[in-house]
């Protein structure tokens, strides 16, 4: 179990770019190096990506929401 957390936590620190050099050398020839592992770093990407496409759109939603909610009850005032 410790070694699949640590395993997670060495992709999301990779992905947010935080390996030193040394790290990233080694990461990127296992990447070169096994199918599976380069499919883990893929779908891990692609759901960090998901979730802060989710998270802008959310925002921007409460926000268009907010302007014109109070667009809306000023024009009435």
């Amino acid at each position: 179990m410790k070694k699949d957390l640590d395993h997670i936590k060495e992709i999301d620190t990779y992905l947010a770019g935080g390996l030193s050099p040394e790290e990233l050398a080694q990461f990127e020839i296992r990447l070169q190096e096994d199918l599976d592992f380069r499919e883990e770093v893929s779908t891990a990407k692609k759901i960090i990506e998901g979730v802060q496409g989710y998270s802008f759109k959310k925002m921007l939603k409460d926000l268009h929401q907010k302007h014109f909610r109070d667009d809306k009850e000023s024009s009435q005032e």
